[in-house]
């Protein structure tokens, strides 16, 4: 499995990893918002507070709204990760959270191979299933495909992906695909959280066979800065002469 943060997203340092020092700015300058006092009858606003208030005094508000569970204002801050080989069941995990968006390759553009994820009794299963299937959609709906395609090879192909998205189920969960994820920052802190949960503790089979996956879904977000860690923590408060 291969993750990458979004070159083209917010939040990134020199090197492609998640600036979480700006985050938590962010972070500081949202929760501000909901108890800052006016100031010379003046309503306050998020400029006055970027300009007024010094950066330690901003971080150390956002890390405190994080650890306070007070986590509104630190969902300001999207995360876009793009994996690949990554294993269908491990999307099931990301997409069932409610705040994200997701753009994950289909198994009906996907050629089915034998890999570490998948046996050669899947993909005889699966290529059997995927003639079946092909055969039905063609008696029964064929002469729709071909008029609506106007030519023999592009209705081929359009009941080929109708064929594959249905034949996808004789196929493991496990096998791999692509996602590009975005996420509030903070919540996918709060995802690995509940994939540390598993991996310390199991509730049945299904877990214990994601307990690799979930592992190096965290290991990877660590390395690129993702995650919250008493490591990053410290190098937010003392790394800056404003935080010291």
């Amino acid at each position: 499995m291969e993750i990458k943060l979004d070159k083209m997203q917010g939040y990134l340092t020199s090197d492609r990893k998640f600036d979480q020092k700006s985050a938590l700015k962010s972070t500081g300058v949202k929760a501000a918002i909901c108890y800052k006092e006016e100031k010379d009858g003046k309503p306050v606003n998020q400029d006055m507070i970027r300009d007024e208030e010094s950066l330690s005094t901003l971080v150390i508000r956002g890390l405190n709204t994080i650890f306070q569970d007070h986590t509104t204002p630190s969902e300001h801050q999207m995360v876009t990760l793009e994996i690949t080989d990554i294993p269908k069941a491990l999307c099931m995990v990301l997409n069932n959270e409610k705040q994200y968006t997701a753009d994950e390759r289909s198994l009906r553009y996907t050629e089915v191979k034998k890999s570490e994820y998948i046996s050669d009794k899947e993909v005889e299963l699966y290529n059997k299933w995927l003639n079946i299937l092909y055969d039905v959609i063609d008696k029964k709906h064929g002469d729709f495909y071909r008029k609506y395609s106007k030519t023999e090879n592009g209705a081929k192909k359009a009941m080929i992906k109708l064929a594959q998205e249905n034949a996808r189920f004789m196929v493991s969960v496990f096998m791999p695909t692509s996602i590009t994820y975005t996420v509030p920052w903070i919540q996918i802190n709060k995802i690995m959280t509940y994939m540390q949960k598993v991996v310390d503790n199991p509730m049945n089979d299904f877990e214990e066979r994601l307990i690799p996956y979930f592992k190096e879904f965290i290991d990877k977000c660590i390395n690129l800065d993702v995650a919250i860690t008493k490591d990053s923590l410290y190098r937010n408060l003392i790394s800056d002469e404003d935080l010291e």
